[in-house]
């Protein structure tokens, strides 16, 4: 006699068939890194504008170019702007998806991992990814940003930084689900 798969099951393979689909149809990075990656190692600093006040970061583009050029490009473009933080999970991270919309700024693209020795740790910025069954590359979903507010070691050399928090420290330890980022700068010395 046949049985059924148990619901869980289901649900599983779903997800799998879902998250493969969305990967294979993913848009590419719309933008390039320069010839000379000089112009990308000066981009020192972010400050994320949020509703609750500034928060200040050394940025790591030595570490990840591909994930700081993204940062400033989005920044740019104003992608960040009046967006929501839609996750926080007290003591572990609060994070944004990014704007929803129409053109570029709703594309869903990847960039490729640059993992390092950097910690994941309180006030650590980075991004997230799909899990690895859809996502064997690791690679990094192009429209989010996440912040630390612990230490996360399960995430280490398994998902890309890119900065450290600077100044904000009470800031970022004030955000909550539905805080807005109102804006976002990078820029240099």
């Amino acid at each position: 006699m046949f049985a059924f798969p148990s619901r869980g099951y289901v649900s599983q393979l779903v997800l799998f068939l879902f998250c493969t689909f969305v990967s294979h149809v993913a848009w590419a990075v719309p933008f390039s890194l320069p010839n000379d990656l000089n112009e990308i190692y000066k981009f020192r600093y972010g400050l994320i504008e949020t509703t609750k006040g500034n928060l200040v970061f050394n940025l790591f583009p030595e570490n990840a170019p591909w994930h700081v050029a993204n940062f400033k490009w989005r920044a740019d473009n104003g992608y960040y702007r009046n967006t929501v933080f839609d996750i926080y999970i007290e003591d572990y991270i609060i994070q944004s998806k990014g704007r929803r919309g129409k053109g570029i700024a709703a594309k869903y693209y990847t960039l490729p991992p640059e993992f390092s020795e950097l910690v994941h740790d309180e006030g650590m910025l980075g991004v997230a990814r799909m899990p690895d069954a859809a996502n064997p590359e690791r690679r990094s979903d192009g429209r989010t940003l996440h912040v630390l507010l612990g230490k996360a070691s399960q995430m280490d050399k398994n998902y890309t930084l890119f900065g450290r928090l600077k100044s904000g420290r009470k800031v970022l330890r004030s955000l909550r689900t539905g805080d807005m980022i109102l804006n976002v700068k990078v820029y240099g010395d």
